[in-house]
Order: C-alpha cells, then structure tokens, then sequence
C-alpha cells in the first residue's frame, strides 16, 4: 500500500501518534481522510522526516531509509519555492530602481536649483493676491493700501 495510516507514519518515524495528528491538524504534513482515518503518503512522510534528519523505518521491508538518501516532495517543493522568491526579489528590485529613477527625474524638474526662496511675508502675499504685484492703486478708504 502507497499510504500510512497515523499509527504506520508514527511507527515508521519514531514520533507519537498525538504528535503526527498535530502536524496533520496545523498543515506540516498533507494527508487525506479516507473512511474516517486520515492518510499519509509515503513520499510525504520519507520526505518530511529524512529532510530533517529523522530516519524513516519502511515498513513493508523495515529497512531504514537514512537522510540524504532520498529526495523528498516537501523538499523538492522548498526548493521550487526559493526560486520563485528569489525570482521575485530580482523583478522588486528591479521596481525599486525604476522608481528611484523616476523619483530623480521628477525631483529634479520641480525643484531646479536656481530658485529662490520666498522672503515675503503672509500679509504681503495676502496683498498681492487681491491687490496684484504691481503698484497699488491708491485707494484712501482700503487700510491694507494706505
């Protein structure tokens, strides 16, 4: 048979059943719940257990697979997973650079250099948006004129 039972994948690993019903129950280990019992692949279980070290007895031939020997799926699957992260980080990166680019670029169109600060006071420019900027015009009944 290609499945364990929790019992056969606590067995095989060493570990306590509670302890494999953990992990099935927070998602470390996939498993299928076939007429009421849960199932484990042997794939899953070598390749959980051997990846971190934890010798797997199979139990059709009880030899022991040791770590290293074999490649398991949750390892093949890690791996697949680094690099679409680390494809990921180039395109971000690659973001990143775009916006400062841009960043400059645009930085450097609003804010040129060679402007001065402006020195006017509030009331001044207070008065020169109703008044305008030229001479005012006399006018001896307006206080903000006089």
């Amino acid at each position: 048979m290609g499945d364990y039972t929790i019992q056969e994948a606590a067995k095989a690993s060493g570990m306590a059943e509670n302890t494999i019903r953990r992990w099935i129950k927070s998602g470390k280990i996939p498993a299928e719940k076939v007429d009421g019992a849960y199932r484990i692949s042997k794939e899953v279980i070598q390749g959980y257990f051997v990846n971190r070290g934890i010798k797997v007895k199979n139990t059709d031939t009880q030899e022991v697979i040791q770590p290293g020997q074999a490649e398991g799926i949750l390892y093949r699957e890690m791996r697949e997973r680094i690099e679409e992260m680390k494809k990921r980080i180039e395109f971000l990166e690659e973001e990143l650079r775009n916006s400062r680019n841009l960043i400059d670029r645009l930085t450097t169109k609003a804010l040129p250099g060679s402007t001065t600060p402006d020195t006017r006071g509030a009331f001044q420019r207070v008065k020169e948006w109703f008044v305008g900027k030229g001479e005012p015009k006399e006018n001896k009944n307006c206080p903000i004129c006089r």
